[in-house]
């Protein structure tokens, strides 16, 4: 019995023995991380939808409470909290291979790790350009009109489509677009790579990004546009200047008397 305990117990069994047992109380902390990132998952969709800021200095800018980044990048990402970087890029499945976690309790599909991790990177970005959209870019375009009043029974936020990118029948590829229910789509060669004239960079929207098109502004309407003329319902009903984030706050929609800006 002596003698097989000291050949049980000579420098490489030993060895053996302590790398096992390393492993095993690795495979524990994993185990137990994996459980706490699932407990605040939990949490998450208990605040499934964030609260929606009024003002710009509220807005979205990609640091997420500390039970969103648990519940998407585990310890790794809540360490990375107070970097000035968003937090996505420190969830799991968002980087190279070792950001990649088996799972423990969830090894494939949304529920595991990589799969919590790429969609909340994915929420994180929508949440973003959103309000960014909301607070920050102001479109002078000529889509403002339709983001207020809504085209063919369909409200403006909810468009995917705006008159004012299309292209105009003189125009060298329109005769490559396609037409479907009275929307422009590009097709074929159009988008299967980058054109000279970025054209179809968007495919619903043609002119989109487009050479000679203008860039959204960073200032808001009511500083740039104080006068604002012309009518957008032909009644001739009076109008005030507005903000451009009215048009996004729930349940104030602007009445029919809103017009778009005009050019300076």
């Amino acid at each position: 019995m002596g003698t097989n305990l000291r050949r049980a117990l000579r420098p490489g069994a030993s060895t053996a023995l302590i790398f096992a047992s390393l492993i095993l109380v690795s495979c524990d902390e994993k185990q137990k991380e994996d459980k706490a990132s699932i407990e605040a998952c939990t949490e998450a969709l208990l605040h499934l939808l964030p609260q929606r800021p009024q003002e710009r200095a509220d807005r979205f800018t990609g640091k997420v409470e500390q039970f969103r980044a648990l519940c998407r990048g585990g310890q790794r990402a809540v360490a990375a909290m107070n970097s000035p970087w968003v937090d996505w890029s420190n969830y799991w499945g968002t980087g190279d291979t070792t950001s990649l976690a088996p799972g423990i309790l969830f090894s494939k599909g949304p529920l595991s790790p990589s799969g919590r991790g790429v969609t909340g990177a994915l929420l994180d970005l929508e949440l973003q350009r959103v309000e960014l959209i909301r607070f920050n870019l102001f479109e002078n375009s000529g889509t403002f009109k339709e983001y207020i009043l809504g085209r063919n029974k369909v409200e403006g936020p909810v468009l995917r489509s705006w008159t004012p990118f299309e292209l105009p029948k003189d125009h060298p590829a329109y005769k490559d677009i396609r037409i479907v229910e009275g929307e422009q789509l590009c097709q074929n060669d159009l988008i299967r790579g980058r054109t000279l004239t970025g054209i179809c960079n968007d495919v619903r929207n043609p002119l989109m990004g487009a050479t000679g098109q203008l860039f959204a502004r960073n200032v808001e309407f009511d500083t740039t546009f104080p006068d604002l003329g012309g009518k957008c319902d032909g009644t001739g009903a009076p109008r005030r200047p507005y903000r451009a984030s009215e048009a996004g706050s729930a349940g104030n929609q602007p009445p029919a008397t809103y017009a778009d800006p005009v050019e300076a």
